[in-house]
């Protein structure tokens, strides 16, 4: 608790810090007038949400490394590297003129650079011939690493559509990892991942439910990128004692809106990396936009705050079996074939105006 305390409050302070300087700047915000595909909000506000996160992110690695020395280890390297990945993306949200394929390269590149952290890399999968493989390949388990650590921080920017919702997944994540990470006596991914907490907790004040400030690109990608690396320690430093599925079960909802994203867009031929408004979280506000304007008024903000919380629903409905079984693999790969399910019946019985009288 007390590694997470000192983040929050200075992640609050200096998002505050952030919105008073930079809120009103017109080439730093997310406006209307952008005619994003995907924005679900008309308001002007800035993008900026990451360096509030980031810096309260290093206080708190600070604060580790000053205040509990026995927990010293690999912390300001995973520091580096998650700050590289999100430096290209606080690059876009300044100037809007990144490219997608060069945001990639540079994420996959942090990515590498954090496979080369003791204790990120991938070595077991509880799969004989996949372990066998990675044992005797270290170049294939670090490919696979940057895969996964590239591909679920960019998982994070996509579902980042909503007031508080990908910071809230990344914090119910965080949680849930630093929750087992206790549990196996493994003290420093736990004091980690409170810090992490904090930090994106501070932000979550000011983003939720108002929506005065954004993650942005460089957000959901310090987000993304701190909890798939947690979540790699926590199998490395723990074998046997947590199953290599939690953290793909954990992170599930933002995996099958990733893996849907591009096989919708294959279907229908346009690029991988173009935006739409195709993602569960627009479909599910369009459908609820109309009821809760209604009950609501013309409140953009409202009603897309309101959106929010199903998702998280949907986000804690992978997590908490996930915490509950995080050492049983087959029940663990069976909780992720149902949310599997799951998802694609909920998308589809929005898509075909069928969706459960709750929503």
């Amino acid at each position: 608790m007390r590694f997470l305390v000192l983040p929050f409050v200075l992640s609050v302070l200096f998002t505050f810090v952030v919105l008073r300087l930079f809120g009103g700047h017109v080439l730093w915000i997310n406006h209307s007038s952008r005619n994003d595909p995907q924005a679900l909000h008309v308001h002007p506000v800035p993008r900026l949400g990451s360096i509030g996160i980031a810096l309260a992110l290093g206080f708190g690695v600070l604060q580790i490394l000053w205040t509990a020395p026995q927990l010293s280890g690999p912390q300001l390297q995973l520091l580096g590297a998650a700050l590289a990945a999100a430096a290209i993306g606080l690059t876009e949200d300044l100037t809007g003129s990144v490219s997608v394929r060069l945001r990639l390269v540079w994420v996959t590149i942090a990515a590498l650079m954090a496979s080369l952290i003791d204790g990120v890399r991938v070595q077991h999968t509880d799969l004989a011939w996949l372990d066998w493989v990675l044992a005797n390949s270290p170049i294939t388990s670090l490919l696979l690493t940057a895969f996964i650590i590239t591909g679920l921080t960019n998982a994070f920017n996509i579902i980042d559509g909503l007031n508080g919702l990908a910071s809230a997944c990344a914090m119910i994540i965080l949680a849930a990892i630093g929750y087992v990470a206790f549990l196996v006596g493994d003290l420093w991914v736990a004091a980690f991942c409170a810090v992490s907490l904090g930090a994106v907790a501070g932000f979550f004040i000011w983003n939720y439910p108002g929506g005065f400030i954004f993650l942005g690109d460089g957000g959901a990608y310090l987000c993304g990128f701190v909890v798939c690396t947690l979540g790699l320690l926590l199998l490395s430093r723990n074998p046997g004692q947590v199953s290599p599925m939690f953290p793909m079960l954990l992170c599930i909802y933002p995996v099958a809106e990733t893996c849907f994203s591009v096989y919708r867009r294959g279907l229908k031929n346009k690029p991988v990396s173009r935006p739409d408004r195709g993602h569960l979280h627009s479909l599910l506000f369009r459908r609820l936009d109309s009821r809760l304007g209604r009950r609501l008024g013309n409140t953009e903000r409202r009603r897309n705050s309101v959106t929010t919380p199903y998702l998280w629903a949907l986000c804690l409905g992978s997590v908490v079996p996930a915490v509950f079984m995080y050492d049983n693999f087959w029940a663990l790969v069976a909780s992720i074939f149902a949310f599997v399910i799951v998802y694609l019946l909920l998308y589809r019985s929005i898509v075909r105006f069928r969706a459960p009288k709750w929503l």
